[in-house]
């Protein structure tokens, strides 16, 4: 619906966009004031998942070439060059950056850190490569499951929203599990979610960075009066069994009426000055996405947020694309981990204190340029995991000095196995997540291996 211009939602709507229609989705039986830790039980934690997508090059982020690799001739020189020395992270002896990274290191130093190396990818190339639907192994690449991670816990803990996606749409259904989504709001920016939850007849001037009221509170409450005398009117002629769904559906029309009334779409607006901080318009893309992140953290809308970045797949004049694009996703996690870290939490400490960041891609990149000096999809991917609970200055699993993966065995490196017996699979990591974050039994549906020496 239109008015003057501007896109005016009604909770209906909202609702159905949101929820696909579903009225039998556990968060409407526990619609709750919005407040930070939305839809979880007796806690308050965060899970920040960003999803790099078209694979960044683990070897100029958190796996650098130095050491035997820079000797085995197996890299471009240009991975080696002097331009290209590994960052240590202050304090941290344990964990080298590469160029891409490098201003990440202030952000490492800070929370407690683990990088994870030589995640093992099954497939680089397929015919279902492009359908990101497909997020097993027979697709693109294993990893297309990490972003339903966030996914997963939505659809255990309840809430409404129970789960946030910014960016480019990672794919939110697992094939293999059947997982479909739920409670989910998903938009291109978080402007896009402050207009979903700025209250019905309200449009943002951007220009003066003010609100518009085109609609009169008191005509906004007759259509909502109207709203449940149809609805009373209706429930009379329905049978017994409808009653709950409606029941239902009536909190969840309390749960949004509240979601207006908490005036979240202000605090989702993203300023200048807020901007700046995380690498300004010069950031392009990944500044406005990360520094949406912390206003959605920080507003309390939703405890389990992922976002996603495009442009890593490129496979021409390498050095040039995807070393801008890692550091302006460095200085923005620089400047969301300072914003966490100085903004207190309910429960006590910071939001940083209660906080899980971890930050993964699809695959990995070939340590050799093309004929387009570009690099090709390679099997040998990487993560961070940063936040309580994870054992810190920690490296999990590794690569090889031509880059290939090694082999995981209770805690060490040895060499990879001609039957993928001993390789690190990205299910590892995803249920070693799931039950860090209170998910055991989410966790052991995609894995029963799980990385225990990841977690203090």
């Amino acid at each position: 619906m239109k008015h003057n211009g501007a896109s005016i939602f009604n909770r209906r709507q909202f609702f159905r966009s949101a929820t696909g229609l579903s009225l039998s989705l556990p968060f409407l039986l526990h619609a709750e004031e919005p407040k930070r830790a939305f839809g979880l039980v007796n806690t308050e934690q965060y899970f920040i998942h960003f999803f790099l997508l078209g694979a960044a090059d683990g070897f100029l982020a958190i796996d650098p070439v130095v050491g035997d690799k820079a000797r085995s001739g197996r890299f471009d020189p240009t991975h080696t060059s002097s331009d290209f020395s590994a960052t240590a992270v202050p304090g941290k002896d344990q964990l080298l950056l590469g160029k891409g990274f490098a201003p990440a290191a202030g952000a490492f130093s800070k929370m407690p850190t683990a990088f994870v190396r030589g995640i093992y990818i099954e497939v680089t190339a397929h015919a279902t490569a492009q359908n990101y639907n497909y997020s097993g192994r027979s697709s693109l690449s294993a990893t297309r499951t990490y972003p339903s991670i966030g996914q997963q816990m939505a659809n255990v803990t309840g809430g409404f929203p129970g789960h946030i996606c910014l960016g480019p749409n990672p794919p939110l259904v697992d094939t293999d599990k059947h997982l479909q989504p739920r409670a989910l709001l998903s938009a291109n920016n978080v402007d896009s979610i402050a207009n979903l939850v700025d209250r019905p007849g309200l449009r943002f001037n951007y220009k003066t960075s003010q609100r518009i009221k085109d609609v009169s509170d008191k005509a906004i409450h007759e259509a909502s009066q109207l709203i449940e005398s149809l609805d009373n009117l209706r429930a009379k002629n329905l049978s017994s069994s409808y009653q709950g769904g409606l029941k239902a559906w009536n909190n969840a029309k309390i749960a949004l009426d509240r979601l207006y009334q908490s005036d979240l779409g202000l605090s989702l607006r993203l300023t200048e000055d807020t901007l700046d901080r995380y690498g300004g318009r010069s950031g392009g893309e990944i500044a406005q996405l990360v520094a949406g992140t912390f206003l959605s953290i920080k507003s309390g809308i939703c405890p389990i947020l992922t976002v996603s970045f495009d442009g890593f797949d490129t496979h021409f004049n390498h050095f040039a694309n995807h070393v801008p694009l890692q550091q302006q996703f460095a200085t923005a996690l620089s400047a969301l981990v300072a914003d966490l870290s100085a903004t207190p939490a309910l429960t006590g400490g910071s939001l940083a204190d209660k906080t899980t960041i971890l930050i993964t891609t699809d695959f990995g990149r070939t340590p050799d340029l093309n004929g387009n000096r570009g690099t090709d999809h390679w099997d040998a991917s990487w993560a961070v995991v940063m936040g309580a609970g994870i054992r810190d200055n920690t490296i999990i699993g590794g690569t090889d000095t031509s880059g290939k993966a090694l082999g995981w065995s209770q805690g060490t490196l040895v060499p990879f196995a001609k039957d993928h017996s001993n390789a690190l699979f990205p299910e590892h990591l995803i249920a070693t997540i799931l039950k860090k974050q209170g998910f055991p039994d989410a966790a052991s549906l995609i894995s029963e291996v799980q990385l225990h020496e990841l977690l203090a």
